[in-house]
């Protein structure tokens, strides 16, 4: 889960009109909204998008065991047979979302 861009309509004050914007999630939390006609930009601060993505960390880790044990009981199969794949690829996307949040921290 690293970058996601996504066009939306929004109120923009600047235009002060509906327009088109272009909103980016860094690891699934809200990075930047902009103004596709203007190029108005609203950042969150990279600081707060850092803390509130290490805060949700623990939580995450807490309730895996729960989610696990949830999709087991209902794909049984699917999960036996994903499980290798997910073993592999998890720790990879983890490290994906970790460097696209410091990613955001360089800019």
């Amino acid at each position: 889960m690293g970058a996601t861009i996504v066009k939306v309509e929004l109120g923009c004050l600047n235009c002060v009109r509906e327009t088109q914007h272009e909103i980016r999630y860094v690891a699934g939390l809200l990075h930047r909204a902009e103004c596709l006609r203007c190029g108005q930009r609203w950042d969150v601060g990279h600081r707060h998008l850092a803390d509130r993505y290490f805060r949700r960390v623990p939580g995450r880790i807490l309730s895996k065991p729960g989610r696990l044990a949830r999709e087991a009981r209902r794909q049984p199969i699917a999960f036996v047979l994903g499980m290798p794949v997910r073993l592999v690829s998890k720790p990879a996307r983890v490290v994906g979302e970790v460097g696209a949040v410091a990613g955001v921290l360089d800019e």
